[in-house]
């Protein structure tokens, strides 16, 4: 070690050797293998025509990427606007700015229900127009609410289902959901059932007698069994029901007998209650089609058409104050009520 420390100089100066040495022994090694390295570039390519096809995916797929540039995606959590920051309104509920799709901003004018901000943004429609629910962007007759609004439930009149396209025009609710009852025309039946001559609890319905008197003016007091014809009238007295209910007011039973006539010449059946005037058939619903802005009176039973499907019928089942029901050409029925937005 001290030798090292006295001779540093000649030390490095091995060490030096040494490594020149060793990277000369390299090269020599290298040297021998040279001709064996590089023995592929020196076979001669044979010649020839055929050139083998380049693969060209990498380049294609660049091009067409090029061509293509990426667009801005919108969704519902996505501003649609690049350079505008996101939309708020105030909530109506909370009085908070809240994003449109976290919120509801419109009622439906029939049923009083929310419409879903989502119905409005998922349709491109325009949620900050205050109009867009009365707006009708495909001019099919149904306004953006009744397209959400879809089709009233044949079996819970309160509950409407299945949302139409508003911006397809052969996509909209049935056309019976643009109609509302205006007015139940009430025409009383001609005859009344008066009294029983006999005891109904006792005897047979073949063996009472009915009084029956007409509500027309000039018409005398008629007699009548089962099966006999009421005078000067298509009516035939078919059957009788006695009846009997509690009197909500004095707590007493009253006669709610019924009897059944029919008709003879249409074969329609008309139920009389004792005492009581009757609603004829030829009663008389008129209803407001908002589609074509025009009135349509319907006689009870009978059939008719809503434009534009004429050949579409549809049917007057039955009518009463606020109600009526009507048969679609499918058979299925329908509730059709006033308009609660028209006094």
């Amino acid at each position: 070690m001290n030798w090292i420390k006295k001779r540093y100089d000649q030390f490095f100066l091995v060490l030096a050797a040494l490594a020149l040495l060793a990277v000369s022994g390299l090269i020599a090694l290298r040297a021998q293998n040279f001709a064996q390295d590089f023995a592929e570039a020196q076979v001669t390519v044979p010649q020839g025509e055929k050139i083998e096809a380049l693969d060209l995916t990498l380049l294609k797929t660049a091009q067409a990427s090029a061509a293509e540039p990426k667009k801005w995606q919108v969704g519902k959590e996505s501003n649609p606007y690049v350079f505008v920051p996101a939309r708020y309104l105030v909530d109506p509920k909370t009085g908070q700015p809240t994003k449109p799709d976290k919120s509801n901003f419109y009622k439906d004018t029939l049923t009083g229900r929310d419409i879903p901000s989502d119905f409005f943004t998922e349709n491109n429609l325009q949620l900050l127009d205050p109009a867009v629910p009365k707006q009708d962007p495909d001019k099919d007759g149904f306004t953006n609410e009744d397209e959400w609004r879809g089709t009233r439930d044949q079996k819970d009149p309160d509950v409407w289902h299945d949302s139409t396209d508003p911006n397809d025009p052969k996509s909209h609710p049935p056309l019976v959901t643009k109609l509302f009852l205006k007015k139940w025309i009430r025409v009383p039946f001609r005859l009344l059932f008066q009294a029983v001559d006999g005891d109904p609890g006792k005897q047979k319905p073949e063996e009472l007698s009915f009084q029956m008197n007409a509500i027309d003016r000039g018409r005398k007091t008629e007699f009548l069994k089962l099966g006999e014809k009421v005078a000067n009238s298509p009516y035939r007295l078919e059957k009788f029901e006695f009846k009997e209910a509690i009197n909500p007011a004095t707590q007493e039973k009253t006669d709610v007998s019924e009897l059944t006539v029919v008709n003879t010449e249409t074969n329609e059946a008309v139920v009389l209650v004792k005492e009581k005037v009757t609603d004829s058939p030829d009663s008389f619903a008129l209803f407001d089609y908002q589609l074509t802005g025009k009135d349509i009176q319907v006689k009870k039973l009978q059939q008719f058409v809503l434009l534009p499907e004429k050949d579409k019928l549809f049917k007057l089942i039955d009518i009463k104050e606020g109600q009526a029901v009507i048969q679609a050409p499918d058979g299925g029925e329908y509730f059709v009520f006033p308009d609660p937005r028209k006094p």
